[in-house]
């Protein structure tokens, strides 16, 4: 395929076709976000509010560029719900030369890693005040193919990543299908609760099979002390930085132990919920986080993890809870510990822990996202080098 090195001048004229501002009149106003994640509406303003008497008007399909921002990938075509939309000159608008450039495939090469490169050197300016000028954006020098090969690449493109468009959807299934399974296990909602006791569950309130086991640290100020936090929505945990002994205003921290439950009393009403894996064993958190161990014979702190993993189950505690608002509703440990659950015979809490292993070594290992990104940059990077 032969390519030629064609000045964006070539292709594009910058539009200055204005509209004087109505002052009861609504306007949008558009920005441009970065790393070539399109343009977005910004705001609805009234004329009254713009301190200026007549903006630049924007057209759909248009090329808009973020003076500022080029240099991170502030550059995107117009959709056309930001048709009819008001800019200042530090986001100018430019017309295509439709008989040289097809928009779509301009649109492919403005993403790519080395457009964003050209626009960086073209920026100049002190450290916070950055901006691309106009005449040097227009002598970008891009490698142009016919228009037939670049309605061949747009085709080719929006191909690929058609196909990771879906097999992004499988992979988010895929995660959201543990915890399905995770609950379907914990709670067995398909069984009434006379089956439940044929099957040898018992409902049981949560102290009768665990209980509240901190084990209290005095800080020493030399030290740091690796500590983690709990996701929302019952989605585990995280490593957080190290609590620094003498930055800490705790004079105690708790040990957690690998195979405990774990909650955060603050955060609780959100499903701030997790299992302690051996990942985190021996790290520290403060008195907000009350840990649980399980009595060895009747439970297994994974279960517990999979029962308060329904939204249902963590927003009946928070209502029982005392607090101003919502979001001050600490929930205690007593209300935990008091808290009825039908739980399963060991076995069947035995392959609920099986499968929390599963979801763990799945996201360990996950580097789908990862691998999306670096294959979707080097889609556009073949595109932008008329090698597709």
């Amino acid at each position: 395929m032969e390519v030629e090195p064609v000045p964006l001048g070539q292709l594009l004229q910058r539009s200055t076709e204005t509209v004087r501002l109505a002052l009861d009149a609504e306007y949008s106003e558009v920005t441009v976000r970065l790393n070539g994640n399109g343009a977005k509406l910004r705001r609805k303003v009234r004329g009254a509010e713009i301190a200026s008497e007549s903006r630049y008007l924007a057209r759909a399909g248009q090329l808009i560029l973020s003076r500022i921002d080029a240099r991170h990938g502030a550059v995107a075509l117009l959709p056309d719900s930001l048709d009819g939309a008001v800019v200042t000159n530090d986001f100018p608008l430019f017309d295509f030369n439709i008989a040289r450039v097809i928009p779509e495939y301009l649109s492919l090469v403005i993403k790519a890693e080395e457009f964003v490169e050209l626009c960086k050197r073209a920026s100049k300016g002190s450290t916070n005040r950055v901006r691309i000028k106009e005449d040097l954006f227009l002598a970008l020098t891009i490698p142009l193919p016919s228009l037939d090969e670049q309605r061949r690449i747009v085709a080719k493109v929006h191909e690929a990543m058609g196909a990771l468009d879906r097999a992004a959807t499988f992979h988010a299934q895929t995660v959201a299908d543990f915890d399905r399974l995770l609950i379907a296990l914990a709670h067995r909602d398909d069984l009434t609760d006379d089956q439940k006791r044929e099957r040898g569950w018992r409902k049981l309130r949560l102290g009768d099979v665990m209980h509240l086991d901190l084990d209290p640290v005095k800080v020493d100020p030399s030290e740091d002390y690796p500590n983690l936090g709990i996701y929302s929505f019952a989605k585990g945990l995280f490593e957080k930085p190290p609590i620094s002994g003498l930055a800490t205003s705790a004079a105690v921290l708790n040990r957690v132990q690998s195979g405990q439950f774990i909650f955060s009393r603050l955060f609780a009403f959100e499903g701030s919920y997790g299992y302690v894996s051996a990942d985190f064993d021996a790290f520290y958190v403060s008195g907000e986080y009350p840990t649980f161990t399980c009595n060895p014979n009747e439970c297994r702190a994974e279960f517990v993890f999979a029962h308060f993993k329904p939204e249902r189950i963590w927003q009946s505690l928070s209502a029982k809870s005392k607090g101003l608002g919502l979001r001050r509703q600490r929930v205690q440990p007593p209300a935990i510990l008091a808290h009825e659950a039908w739980v399963p015979p060991m076995p069947e809490q035995e392959r609920i822990a099986e499968v929390l292993t599963a979801q763990r070594r799945f996201t360990a290992t996950d580097t789908f996202q990862r691998d999306a990104d670096a294959l979707r940059r080097s889609i556009l990077s073949k595109a932008f080098r008329g090698e597709l």
